[in-house]
């Protein structure tokens, strides 16, 4: 069976700093994966779509392919 992982990408960051893509917020605060657009002015978004208003740090994360 596939599954997909989701693995720490490159060292905690702002959100002005993270690239473009998905994050995970690092605050202590359990939550979905959040998504950096690579448009506007460090545009983000929650797994619902919703604006992300989140203030300190942020983990990148790319997503791995594997077999269980």
């Amino acid at each position: 069976m596939k599954i997909v992982k989701a693995i720490p990408y490159g060292w905690a960051c702002s959100i002005e700093d993270c690239p473009a893509g998905a994050f995970v917020p690092v605050d202590g605060i359990k939550t979905n994966i959040c998504f950096k657009t690579e448009y506007g002015n460090n545009e983000a978004y929650n797994c619902a779509g919703e604006y992300y208003h989140g203030k300190g740090l942020v983990q990148p994360i790319i997503f791995e392919e594997c077999e269980e």
